[in-house]
């Protein structure tokens, strides 16, 4: 949950707030599920915005091509999981998985249940989620993978410029 109190005065118009300027972006919303992490906290407030389609440009849950578990995130706390095992937490808690844009990329479980999270909300809200990161596990039902050079043709050609947002 994310809660819009900054601790400072919304009403006081004569100084500058943080709290009145979060109310305004969430549509006067005092509080908003986070869905565990900041691209999906953006993905609420877009959906509060009645952004639509809300274009994913950064939501990955993946550390691209190139990365070893071991350099990871998650990877301490989750080599103390299995006991500092490192075979047994690369086999438990990584994978690889290949995006729709043909990318191979590796990823977590701590990923897997932020992508789980934000399927389940895209599902529940069915507001048009488009994606156009290359790297990115967020697909299947609900999202549309679109090139990146694609973008601008459908947005143009769908007139929805003023209502998408990009994340």
């Amino acid at each position: 949950w994310f809660n819009v109190i900054m601790g400072d005065d919304p009403t006081d118009s004569s100084k500058p707030s943080v709290t009145r300027a979060m109310l305004w972006l969430s549509n006067g919303k005092w509080m908003m599920m986070g869905l565990g992490n900041v691209g999906g906290w953006l993905w609420g407030l877009a959906v509060e915005l009645k952004a639509s389609p809300i274009i994913l440009l950064g939501i990955d849950f993946s550390y691209g091509e190139e990365l070893s578990p071991l350099n990871t995130t998650y990877w301490n706390g989750l080599l103390s999981l299995f006991k500092g095992d490192k075979k047994r937490t690369i086999a438990h808690c990584y994978r690889y998985e290949t995006t729709p844009f043909g990318k191979r990329v590796l990823t977590d479980i701590v990923f897997d249940s932020y992508r789980a999270t934000l399927m389940q909300a895209v599902k529940a809200v069915g507001v048009e989620v488009w994606n156009s990161s290359p790297y990115s596990i967020v697909h299947g039902e609900g999202v549309r993978c679109v090139p990146w050079h694609e973008i601008p043709v459908l947005v143009h050609d769908r007139h929805v410029s003023n209502q998408c947002v990009f994340l």
